[in-house]
């Protein structure tokens, strides 16, 4: 049996192999990930990018329901300094902070199946030490002085 022996019935001799062939014709490292965007993965994958050889490019093949939008904004920020071409296949979805990964990419390939998702920033709340999402539009608006609401407003009406 070909796959005996390989956890999930995965033949990793055969992924290698694919994997091996899209790097050769993309001229392009591979960097698989599947879970949060927290930290340390943000430290790990530049410390991983700076120390080893590299192709020209990068391909990051993700799978994310999200994280921090910092260690998102990271990983982006060295994968366009370190590569020439940053390319990132979802796989099934990059979600939140996932989705603003996807904003850094020079290419962005998504299957038919797979999906970005909203930018759901969460803030670190200092009265009860939970994470609570950002303001919405009606919180920003009422923060705002009242002539940038009624810009807002005007261009909103104008389209």
């Amino acid at each position: 049996m070909e796959n005996e022996g390989s956890p999930n019935g995965i033949n990793y001799d055969r992924l290698r192999e694919l994997a091996e062939k899209v790097s050769t014709n993309l001229d392009a490292d591979i960097i698989a990930h599947d879970g949060d965007l927290d930290s340390p993965v943000d430290h790990v994958l530049i410390d991983m990018v700076r120390t080893r050889g590299r192709r020209t490019n990068v391909l990051l093949v993700i799978h994310t329901h999200g994280g921090s939008a910092d260690v998102a904004y990271r990983v982006a920020r060295c994968l366009q300094r370190q590569y020439e071409h940053f390319l990132m296949y979802v796989n099934s979805c990059a979600k939140s902070a996932g989705t603003l990964l996807a904003v850094g990419t020079h290419e962005l390939i998504i299957p038919d199946d797979g999906q970005l998702g909203p930018l759901d920033i969460q803030l670190r709340s200092r009265r009860i030490g939970r994470n609570e999402f950002g303001p919405d539009a009606v919180d920003c608006s009422e923060q705002s002085s009242g002539e940038s609401v009624r810009s807002v407003g005007a261009f909103l009406l104008d389209h």
